[in-house]
């Protein structure tokens, strides 16, 4: 005859049998002293269960208590473009943004810090750049998160080109007033080029650097000089060609010289 673990009770055969009305308990594995896998003591049990209980409601994951501030600086290495122009990877922060809506929040500035669509043109504004355009004017907010912008125009049809095909160029770069960081590269030759470049810069205040890039000869000092002048803030001016760049460091302190003085430049 065998004993009923639960209800004490044998049946005829010598089997465990719990009755209609048998108590049920609920035993937890463990090791002895010895090592040996054991059926742990009811009191044992017990108290293990009721910490587990306890300690479950209260346990804080660790990732929640990492800020927001160290996340920052983990996710601007993480989505870190290899070239020289410091893209984004895309690719790497949208799957960090799909991760949880905290991941989104952290991830979405970085997105849209730097943009640089210097492979696309900005006019005539190509697919990437229309769509570019449409989510900024259903979005506004993303604007202001945009810190580098580079920027590319046709530069080999000048011909071509007529003033409406900067009009979503001059929308697009009229929604991001937090810009400290500026690149153009060709198109210089278009009556367009300048003036969609001279509004963007007025409502830049933090506009800090400059980057011109041509592929030919018509990148000249006259609207160079002027676009400085509206640029009170500018320490770092680029100019880049063929031969390679020209780097002009300007004091923080710069004051912006008179018109006298720009008109010298300019002869």
């Amino acid at each position: 005859m065998t004993r009923c673990f639960s209800c004490r009770r044998t049946d005829p055969a010598g089997r465990p049998s719990l009755g209609n009305n048998a108590p049920r308990k609920q035993s937890l594995l463990g090791s002895s002293e010895d090592g040996q896998l054991c059926i742990l003591p009811a009191s044992t049990s017990s108290s293990v269960s009721g910490s587990r209980q306890k300690a479950s409601p209260t346990s804080t994951p660790f990732i929640t208590r990492i800020s927001d501030e160290l996340f920052d600086e983990i996710f601007i290495h993480a989505i870190k473009g290899s070239n020289v122009w410091g893209d984004t990877n895309y690719q790497t922060a949208l799957a960090l943004s799909g991760v949880s809506k905290r991941f989104h929040r952290i991830v979405q500035p970085l997105m849209y810090r730097t943009i640089h669509i210097g492979q696309h043109m900005l006019a005539p504004p190509c697919r990437a750049v229309r769509q570019l355009h449409r989510t900024m004017k259903f979005n506004k907010a993303l604007g202001s998160m945009v810190r580098a912008l580079g920027v590319h125009v046709d530069w080999g049809v000048s011909g071509n080109i007529s003033d409406t095909e900067f009009e979503i160029g001059r929308e697009l770069l009229g929604w991001l007033p937090n810009v400290d960081s500026f690149m153009i590269h060709g198109g210089y030759e278009h009556l367009s080029t300048w003036p969609m470049i001279s509004n963007a810069v007025l409502n830049w205040p933090r506009l800090k650097s400059l980057l011109f890039s041509r592929e030919d000869w018509t990148l000249g000092m006259p609207p160079v000089c002027d676009l400085i002048l509206t640029t009170p803030n500018l320490t770092t001016l680029t100019l880049h060609g063929p031969g390679g760049p020209s780097v002009v460091n300007l004091s923080p302190l710069w004051v912006p010289p008179s018109k006298v003085s720009a008109s010298k430049l300019r002869g």
